[in-house]
């Protein structure tokens, strides 16, 4: 119980025994005045009357004792689930730092994206580094996404569906986060929590842009479609998103992401200009 409803509750009990005393100063004290007037008598009704108000006053107490049971349980609750929660979050994070894998360089690079416009990517895959760890594996497979689909790739999704699954191909380690992710945010939802967009807001803070941008992939044309996709526009998941400052291709996967996805998913707000 806050403060404030503890005063308000300590208010209401004085009120009502005050107002109580003064019915029976106003009702039986005139039997004290009274010229046949028992004083014995009259102060022994006098008393008896306060059995009214001592049984009030114990259903108050009773109340408040049931309803301190209650706080005690939420708050049991509470701890129960952010124990849960943040050692779920702690071990998603860990799980992403370990994320490993194998890309082919120069020769892939040949091969397959010889004619790529995207020049990110080649640079990238042209380097003599194969083995790639924790956030870049997500950089890497959204610019290869974006070099794939293309400019104009966007306009059909089960284009961008064909591609999805095929760089995805080598990604199980990523596929695996993003099943773990799914049911933190789903042990959110179906908390008892008043306050689950907090929880929601915490778990956006710690994905990074190339995780949005797969997971966006992943709810549009991947397994988190039926499921997850509801989740991720419900709880706004897709705010922190990057929408400004993009290049061609990524102006076009977020259009196209705007195009699949409620606007609740991404629940974007006006930028203020700075002023210098």
């Amino acid at each position: 119980m806050s403060r404030n409803s503890a005063f308000a509750l300590i208010i209401l009990v004085l009120s009502i025994w005050g107002g109580w005393v003064v019915f029976l100063l106003s009702t039986v004290g005139s039997e004290f005045t009274s010229p046949s007037a028992q004083p014995f008598e009259a102060a022994g009704q006098f008393g008896d009357a306060f059995g009214v108000l001592a049984s009030l006053m114990s259903a108050l107490a009773i109340i408040g004792a049931l309803y301190s049971i209650h706080v005690q349980s939420r708050n049991n609750d509470r701890q129960h689930f952010e124990s849960n929660f943040y050692n779920l979050l702690d071990n998603y994070t860990r799980q992403r730092d370990n994320v490993s894998m194998w890309i082919m360089g120069k020769p892939l690079s040949d091969k397959l994206y010889g004619k790529a416009e995207y020049h990110g990517l080649k640079r990238v895959l042209r380097k003599q580094e194969h083995l790639f760890q924790g956030a870049r594996c997500f950089q890497i497979q959204v610019v290869r996404l974006r070099d794939l689909i293309g400019l104009e790739g966007f306009s059909d999704t089960k284009f961008v569906g064909r591609k999805y699954r095929e760089v995805m191909a080598n990604g199980d380690s990523i596929l695996l986060l993003f099943r773990l992710l799914y049911h933190i945010v789903t042990i959110i939802d179906r908390s008892g929590m008043d306050d689950k967009y907090y929880y929601t807001r915490i778990l956006r803070a710690h994905i990074s842009q190339s995780e949005f941008c797969l997971l966006a992939y992943n709810c549009v044309v991947g397994e988190g479609r039926e499921k997850f996709r509801p989740l991720i526009e419900r709880y706004s998941l897709l705010h922190n998103l990057k929408k400004e400052n993009l290049d061609s291709h990524q102006r076009a996967e977020l259009r196209f992401f705007q195009r699949k996805f409620d606007n609740n998913a991404f629940r974007f707000e006006a930028v203020e200009p700075v002023k210098y």
